[in-house]
């Protein structure tokens, strides 16, 4: 027996993301050719970003496809080139060349964070959050490891919203095992002790 089933949820008010562009150029030639510059400055602003977002699951669905948020897309290319040695017989060109490129997301709207990798095994680690490039790392924070059972009881007798430090599960309360921030103070290893670690794009 075929069956079909409906796994997305359908949003009448979805439009197509938006940018506009900034770019400011500069091309220089100097001594008959010998020596080139380039310079070129971009900015993009992009808004109503198509993400995924997390709804309350009675709805039947998990997440539903919006239109949220804006992100800041700038960066600056610079070229150098020119002829160091040319001769009849021999000539020696050199260049050189650098760039930037940063990322920043400016609005998620009323949400604090945006998981951009929801692969449904809890293993999430990029997010958007106000303030950090696109795409960035999110993870705990590692604390070292427990150095005694004296260090671990102290810790336990913290009242919740209190606890600094905290384990994996109930297991990994001993000493020599490894032991992480305990954002919230919760006393429970959660996604929202996860903190910005570092970005996957190249300066």
């Amino acid at each position: 027996v075929l069956g079909f089933t409906q796994n997305l949820l359908p949003n009448s008010d979805l439009t197509w993301e938006t940018s506009a562009q900034l770019d400011i150029g500069l091309d220089l030639t100097l001594f008959n050719g010998r020596l080139n510059f380039d310079a070129n400055y971009y900015k993009i602003n992009t808004k109503d970003l198509l993400l995924n977002v997390a709804i309350p699951q009675q709805t039947g669905y998990a997440t539903t496809l919006v239109n949220l948020g804006k992100t800041e897309t700038k960066g600056l290319e610079l070229m150098v080139s020119g002829d160091i040695i040319k001769t009849k017989n021999f000539n020696w060109n050199s260049t050189f060349n650098i760039s930037t490129n940063d990322q920043t997301i400016l609005d998620i709207g009323p949400l604090v964070r945006v998981s951009l990798d929801n692969n449904g095994y809890g293993a999430n680690t990029n997010y958007m959050e106000v303030g950090v490039p696109i795409g960035a790392n999110f993870g705990v924070q590692y604390r070292g490891t427990w150095k005694s059972q004296a260090e671990i009881d102290a810790e336990l007798a913290k009242p919740k919203g209190q606890r600094t430090l905290v384990s994996a599960s109930a297991s990994f309360y001993k000493p020599g095992k490894p032991r992480y921030e305990d954002t919230n103070g919760d006393g429970t290893l959660t996604p929202e002790d996860y903190r910005y670690i570092g970005t996957p794009n190249p300066k």
